[in-house]
């Protein structure tokens, strides 16, 4: 499952807080489904702010936590993806800082979140968050029961 979200966005929000986590946990720890995180940045510089954190938190292998952490701050004030804010919730997680701060400083995953972009743009992507369940695009966060019938069809075709 390939998942093109925004950080800023309340319906990705929505989904990755409860469809998200719950498919993550019965399908992700079990090795059928892959789950994979994309960038598709709607929300301008802020929310690429908050992506490149993201991927800074990958670094440590704490990608999930953090994008939950992210979204579940993301109305918590007028921009809640300022650098100092986007280094306190990974404090918050225990990330370390001596690796994490200086990846948010510099932007160093500046070209993967532009890539990601680029691959939406060139799929056609106009809105968060979107889908695709072995190639089927989906958009929108649809219920879990959705959801799940749309990766167990996959999951069936698969063998």
């Amino acid at each position: 499952i390939i998942d093109y979200s925004d950080f800023g966005c309340s319906h990705c929000a929505t989904f990755a807080l409860n469809q998200g986590k719950q498919l993550r946990a019965d399908y992700e720890a079990s090795g059928k489904v892959r789950f994979e995180f994309k960038h598709m940045i709607i929300g301008g510089q802020a929310t690429r702010e908050a992506a490149m954190a993201s991927e800074c938190a990958a670094d440590q292998g704490r990608f999930w936590d953090y994008h939950d952490a992210l979204f579940s701050r993301q109305a918590s004030s007028a921009n809640p993806f300022t650098k100092p804010l986007l280094k306190r919730y990974a404090a918050e997680l225990g990330l370390d800082a001596t690796v994490f701060d200086p990846c948010v400083d510099n932007d160093v995953h500046r070209a993967k979140v532009a890539a990601d972009e680029s691959e939406a743009r060139g799929l056609g992507i106009t809105g968060t968050p979107t889908f695709f369940i072995n190639g089927k695009k989906i958009q929108g966060a649809y219920p879990y029961e959705q959801f799940k019938a749309e990766v167990e069809a996959a999951l069936a075709a698969a063998q």
